[in-house]
């Protein structure tokens, strides 16, 4: 669980049992309402294992001294030895004031509360550890890059606005903060074989557009499959484009980078667009 940004919860941020090992990595967790952030779950059979690495914690004015994680004991005896967690480059800012910011690392035998087994060493999880090289990088990437839309809508605008602001708050109905926004999709790009993957895209990746079966395959040497793969590469063109506009903006270098960039999309266009007149050929033709 990376790169995430928790806003305005209560609580279960993560909320850890039934015996599993948990990478907690490079997330923003922002304002909570609970006695705690996150907690485990008091279980006399099972054992948790938390890596707890690289995240932001903000609590803010509404937070106050509230715990990030608590560790729930069991039974009578008030003791809990079946959570174990790995802490490492956390931050975590308590200034009080919306326009004051004073992170600094956290302290887990303050953050923590309850009865657990704090480990020396991260809990082995996969062959590639994520890493992102601090807790304040991960607010930057986290609050630039985080969300499952390509283009962000309102909803997202303002949780992240308010994460920024510091003035998120716990709702408990959407009609607070003026309800549900009207979201225009447009025309599906045309998929001959439906696999999820576009064929102009398929073409691209080296893909076949009549194979409805290739997309779950994994593609380029990783446990990812090629429809994943797509989904990704959706946001780092967008990411592309937004750094090379910063980039002109910054440098006043802005019209030869900017004609750069137009020809380059430009290029970009009409490749697509012959790819996709081809692909609507096969596709109508009956013959993909």
């Amino acid at each position: 669980m990376h790169h995430n940004l928790f806003a305005c919860h209560m609580s279960r941020i993560p909320r850890v049992g039934d015996n599993i090992t948990l990478d907690f990595v490079a997330n923003v967790v922002a304002f909570w309402s609970k006695p705690e952030a996150g907690y485990s779950m008091p279980d006399e059979y099972s054992e948790h294992r938390v890596n707890v690495v690289d995240n932001y914690y903000d609590a803010g004015h509404r937070t106050g001294n509230k715990a990030v994680f608590g560790a729930h004991f069991y039974g009578p005896s008030k003791i809990n030895t079946h959570t174990l967690l790995y802490f490492h480059g956390n931050m975590i800012d308590r200034a009080p004031h919306p326009r004051s910011r004073t992170p600094r690392p956290m302290n887990i035998s303050r953050e923590v509360y309850g009865t657990y087994i704090r480990s020396d060493k991260r809990f082995p999880l996969t062959t590639h550890p994520i890493s992102v090289g601090g807790a304040k990088g991960t607010y930057k990437n986290v609050l630039y890059d985080a969300g499952a839309s390509l283009v962000r809508d309102s909803v997202d605008i303002r949780v992240i606005d308010s994460v920024k602001k510091r003035t998120g708050k716990t709702i408990n109905s959407q009609n607070q903060v003026d309800g549900w926004p009207t979201l225009n999709s447009l025309p599906a790009p045309l998929d001959c074989d439906g696999d999820g993957i576009p064929d102009v895209d398929e073409v691209e990746m080296h893909l076949d557009p009549s194979d409805p079966h290739d997309a779950a395959h994994r593609g380029n040497n990783t446990h990812y499959s090629f429809l994943e793969l797509y989904h990704h590469n959706l946001i780092r063109v967008s990411v592309f484009i937004s750094l090379s506009l910063s980039l002109s903006l910054s440098l006043s270098l802005s019209l030869s980078l900017s004609l750069s960039l137009s020809l380059s999309l430009l290029s970009q266009k009409r490749k697509k667009s012959n790819l996709m007149s081809l692909s609507s050929e096969k596709c109508l033709s009956g013959n993909p």
